[in-house]
């Protein structure tokens, strides 16, 4: 068995490092410099072209290295080949404190009072608050379920869609 790392990015070598650190055993190399396709059974990708799974008849399975897998390709990939993403709960936290600055930066106006602070003008603008500002959120997974549920909890308008049926609170 080996491990295909199929990475858009320059970190390849880095993930090689840490995994060889935790599964000495195990044989990790960079794609397309695979001594053996026939040997990769887990590939673990990051924006990977269309059709690198193609290349291990034996692969079992696909670990995202990201928290998505649209990346990957998952509507060609066979149904017997595993596919799997990171769930990770600091980046749920993250992109939810993030989404909030946002809306609050426009909520607020803070461009708007940047650019008037530049022509030293002061003219108080128009403002929604929670309770007035409705959200939308396109994709309910972990992090958007995540984020649509703290929103809510916080008073907003939260609308949402998905591919499936979810039933979130709020």
């Amino acid at each position: 068995m080996s491990i295909a790392l199929v990475l858009s990015s320059g970190r390849a070598e880095e993930w090689k490092f840490e995994i060889n650190k935790h599964l000495p055993e195990i044989n990790v190399e960079i794609y397309p410099e695979i001594e053996n396709n026939d040997e990769v059974e887990f590939a673990l990708c990051w924006k990977p072209e269309a059709d690198y799974y193609t290349h291990f008849p034996n692969l079992k399975v696909i670990q995202s290295g990201g928290a998505g897998i649209d990346h990957l390709f998952p509507e060609s990939i066979p149904s017997h080949i595993q596919t799997c993403r990171i769930v990770d709960p600091m980046l749920k936290s993250d992109m939810f404190e993030h989404v909030l600055t946002c809306l609050m930066h426009s909520m607020k106006n803070f461009s708007a009072y940047a650019i008037e602070k530049l022509k030293q003008h002061w003219q108080p603008l128009v403002y929604k608050s929670i309770g007035q500002t409705c959200v939308t959120i396109l994709g309910l997974g972990e992090i958007g379920g995540y984020v649509a549920e703290r929103l809510a909890q916080l008073g907003f308008k939260v609308n949402g869609w998905s591919n499936s049926a979810k039933n979130l609170k709020g």
